[in-house]
């Protein structure tokens, strides 16, 4: 019984793990999309014609920016941990090749699907 509780958490360690692990990928990307849009528009602002339209519109994509990234810095430990739980935890399930060693009896199995 303590194993498949144990088996149990490591499923669950390995579902979050994949959620983080999208939801890390997904701000990534668009860190890079708005860190590119913000290049554009200092790019394309002219400090002669001091265009406050897009003064504003370059502070409103730098805020957007420092959010990203705060939201990346707050997932990343948490998807770093999840990792290192999991390969923890691997080793009682898994042989060295991979493969899975861990027996469910017919018992357990109702369990699990419950």
């Amino acid at each position: 019984a303590a194993q498949l509780q144990t088996f149990n958490q490591f499923k669950i360690q390995c579902g979050a793990f994949g959620r983080l692990y999208i939801d890390v990928k997904l701000y990534v990307e668009e860190y890079s999309e708005k860190k590119t849009q913000l290049e554009q528009l200092r790019n394309d602002y002219d400090e002669e014609k001091d265009d406050k339209a897009k003064r504003v519109a370059i502070k409103q994509q730098r805020i957007s920016v420092e959010e990203v990234e705060r939201t990346i810095a707050d997932l990343r430990p948490k998807l770093l941990a999840t990792y290192d739980k999991i390969n923890e935890m691997k080793d009682q399930f898994y042989d060295k090749d991979g493969k899975l060693q861990y027996e469910v009896s017919d018992k357990e199995a109702t369990k699990l699907a419950k």
